[in-house]
């Protein structure tokens, strides 16, 4: 759907922590696993999944090819 190639950097929004509560993260990882439904990224602490259908239903905004840390 979003045509992901393993490597690329993407920059992933929105993200929240412990429930609906907890504070909104922005995640830059290289992508390490592509599958029909979600996305692998590895943010160099961690392994992120993000779900296609959380981005395409807005809850979540993506970035491509972009480093959020670096200003």
């Amino acid at each position: 759907m979003y045509d992901f190639k393993l490597g690329e950097k993407i920059t992933v929004s929105g993200l929240t922590r412990y429930g609906m509560s907890g504070r909104k993260q922005t995640v830059t990882g290289k992508v390490v696993g592509v599958y029909p439904a979600f996305v692998n990224i590895d943010t160099g602490r961690y392994i992120e999944s993000i779900n296609f259908a959380d981005i395409h239903c807005g809850h979540l905004k993506l970035f491509r090819g972009i480093d959020s840390n670096r200003k």
